[in-house]
């Protein structure tokens, strides 16, 4: 019943060649070129990327939600002279319930150290970009809650935007029934996955879970619904768990040029953000319409739920089979080069080690503190890199 309703709102919103790949390109060149230097927080570059996004906020029609009337800047509170600023507008929904769906992603990135520029095109414009594309579909067709959209300064600084922006969020924490988090999807994970696409914390969830399913169907991408404790917790989300609204964060995963200078446009795949925008449109419209048409679970914020060890087990057991199994197939492909090759069989074996029978528990255990490096950063042992 559930997923017959989800499929129903998710229906009939477009397919991806609505949304071209050149507008969220001309947002990544944008925020990892020369103009916003990095976007380093508490620089000119900061200043001039979270302007960017305010102007995009206006023109989609955003009601702005900063710290002044109009504005759509929430100054987050820090030593330097420049002032760090998140940038925070909302559609309001059409049902007339107090309830929102949050979606954020992180601004800022490292700038330049030593001379050297960090771009951060994939960490994090892309989830900016792909954020402001969503923004302009549910402002153009508002769904019954209300939609805040938030992208959050100083995460990279102990996560700063976020904590502040709970403490001095514009919707009573209470009224959240939903968030939904952007982290690096421009790229595949590991470089070996192209149309990988991973959907965390929502494994099992009784509204995150059919949510994403519903979301997914007819589109291009595999969605993984993993714990984020197995595939670590993107930057910028982990104070948002001190809520009960349920999470889900959207991510391609790591990536080996995950911030490193070598981030830049060039790198990102156009084709496969407009499949991550429409997956991400589709989403945010469930979960924002599923609480105001009598879609079940409840018609309020949902309670923080309590998890079931064997089963929380047993969904960690299919992630990682379906991760194994995925990322062994992209081995046929003749572009991956020996060292990678030979880089992701490890890996592969080693997640058969995982994913295998819960009584080899202290192999498990011994072997995912081997993994944690490269499932978290993507950076594969022994050097040689594909890009």
């Amino acid at each position: 019943m559930i997923r017959a309703s989800l499929l129903a709102l998710a229906a009939g919103l477009g397919g991806i060649n609505d949304e071209p790949a050149d507008s969220l390109l001309a947002s990544i060149r944008y925020l990892s070129g020369s103009d916003a230097q990095g976007r380093a927080t508490g620089t000119e570059g900061g200043l001039a990327a979270s302007a960017f996004v305010a102007e995009r906020f206006a023109a989609i029609g955003l009601e702005p939600l900063g710290d002044e009337p109009g504005s759509y800047y929430r100054r987050v509170p820090g030593e330097s002279e420049i002032p760090s600023r998140s940038v925070a507008g909302r559609v309001v929904g059409t049902a007339g319930t107090e309830l929102s769906v949050l979606v954020t992603a992180h601004l800022d990135h490292l700038g330049e150290r030593e001379g050297v520029l960090f771009p951060g095109a994939n960490t994090n414009a892309s989830g900016i970009a792909v954020m402001i594309e969503v923004a302009r579909r549910i402002a153009a067709d508002p769904a019954g809650a209300s939609v805040i959209f938030v992208a959050l300064d100083s995460e990279e600084l102990a996560r700063r935007g976020s904590v502040h922006f709970l403490e001095s969020a514009p919707a009573p924490p209470g009224s959240l029934s939903a968030i939904v988090s952007f982290e690096s999807v421009g790229r595949g994970y590991l470089g070996a996955l192209p149309n990988l696409l991973l959907a965390l914390d929502a494994g099992g969830h009784p509204v995150t879970g059919p949510a994403v399913s519903a979301a997914a169907e007819g589109s291009k991408l595999r969605i993984l619904r993993a714990s984020r404790d197995l595939l670590g917790p993107p930057l910028g989300t982990e104070p948002f768990r001190v809520l009960s609204a349920p999470q889900i964060v959207v991510t391609g995963g790591p990536h080996p040029l995950s911030y490193t200078p070598s981030d830049t446009i060039v790198t990102i795949d156009g084709e496969r953000l407009v499949r991550v925008t429409e997956f991400g449109a589709r989403l945010v419209r469930v979960l924002a319409s599923q609480r105001t048409t009598g879609t079940e679970p409840l018609a309020g914020p949902v309670e923080a739920r309590t998890i079931d060890p064997r089963a929380e087990w047993e969904r960690e057991l299919g992630d990682l089979h379906r991760l194994a199994d995925w990322l062994e197939e992209s081995l046929s492909k003749s572009e991956i080069s020996p060292p990678r090759r030979a880089q992701i069989e490890r890996i592969v074996r080693e997640l058969r080690v995982v994913s295998s029978d819960p009584k080899r528990a202290p192999d498990r255990a011994a072997v995912v503190e081997r993994l944690r490096t490269v499932l978290h950063t993507g950076r594969l042992p022994g050097g040689g890199e594909d890009r």
